[in-house]
């Protein structure tokens, strides 16, 4: 909780203002931090399309993820995803934009590979630092058809145009 008011007060008072032109595309990377993980950061690789006007964007938003999902034994899950980011606000220097995929998720086992379905929603919070590159939290709820439903907090780095 400490990283995210540091975080916001960071992107309030040394962030330059968000300016009202949103990117066509964006890509970025990041990483993120769950409960199941250890050690307890993961990573993932955004893009994200831009389907509609400047005024209320919507992106289509693609997502590759590398979560754990068990301790012990420690085994990863890969998901690959698609969905959709909707802009909601500004908050100071953020835009803030909800998130919602839906995509496959591959687990190795004991008995081999598990895949299934996963299904994903939450939000991700972007502020320009300049020439096209933004920074900002994204908190994702994951619940895959192979495991637990898992939170993921984390920070992502991006370039748009």
């Amino acid at each position: 909780m400490r990283f995210v008011r540091v975080l916001a007060a960071f992107g309030l008072c040394v962030l330059p203002g968000v300016s009202q032109e949103f990117p066509q595309q964006w890509a970025a990377a990041g990483a993120t931090f769950n409960q199941y993980a250890a050690p307890q950061i993961n990573g993932l690789a955004v893009y994200a399309h831009r389907l509609t006007s400047n005024e209320h964007p919507m992106y289509s938003f693609s997502v590759i993820n590398i979560l754990s999902v068990q301790r012990s034994p420690f085994r990863v899950m890969t998901t690959t995803e698609t969905g959709v980011a909707q802009y909601l606000t500004t908050f100071g220097a953020f835009r803030v934009y909800g998130i919602g995929t839906l995509g496959l998720a591959t687990a190795g086992s004991g008995d081999g590979t598990n895949t299934g379905m996963v299904f994903t929603g939450g939000g991700l919070a972007q502020a320009s630092i300049g020439k096209g590159w933004t920074v900002g939290p994204l908190v994702r709820i994951v619940k895959p058809t192979i495991g637990d439903r898992q939170w993921a907090a984390g920070l992502v780095i991006g370039w748009g145009k």
